[in-house]
């Protein structure tokens, strides 16, 4: 589902200059961008912790996998994610994460938000990079990425805290 997002975005700027894309039409793009690197998180969490292609009930086990991972819990995990032990291609990820989150909640949310086809394919690019990214991380690097993002207990918390304390 994350490069159908991307697709779409990618659609929507078919066009190569601002006068030929509407406004709603890049603020529909920027919100797509987001959700392809969502989706895409969701996709390789599933399959790392499940299995591709469940069958019986592993297939509920992973479409529970893939609903698990919240928006307001993918953002505080990728705040925190920057001073934990992770490669940098996971920290930058999280970073680009924030960004196309932040661009989303403006181009969803604020009527004043002035985004140009310049910062949108500067978004593109980064959904693009990470989805790349993430096809290519190895199993254990999901698995840990999965860990840190879906279990936000507070027990989960502690763990983190006693057993990887920050660089």
């Amino acid at each position: 589902m994350g490069t159908g997002f991307l697709e779409v975005a990618g659609k929507l700027l078919d066009q190569q200059t601002s006068e030929q894309v509407t406004k709603a039409q890049m603020r529909r793009a920027a919100s797509s961008l987001y959700y392809a690197l969502f989706h895409s998180l969701s996709f390789h969490f599933a399959n790392a912790l499940v299995g591709p292609n469940p069958t019986g009930g592993l297939a509920k086990a992973w479409v529970e996998v893939y609903r698990g991972m919240e928006h307001k819990n993918c953002v505080a995990a990728c705040n925190d994610l920057a001073s934990r032990n992770f490669p940098q291609e996971i920290k930058d990820l999280a970073t680009d994460m924030l960004q196309l989150y932040q661009a989303r909640l403006s181009a969803d949310y604020d009527p004043s938000y002035n985004l140009d086809i310049v910062t949108l394919n500067m978004l593109y690019a980064l959904a693009e990079k990470n989805i790349e990214m993430l096809d290519q991380a190895s199993e254990r690097d999901i698995k840990a990425l999965a860990s840190w993002m879906l279990f936000r207990s507070g027990g989960a918390n502690m763990a983190r805290n006693k057993a990887a304390p920050t660089k």
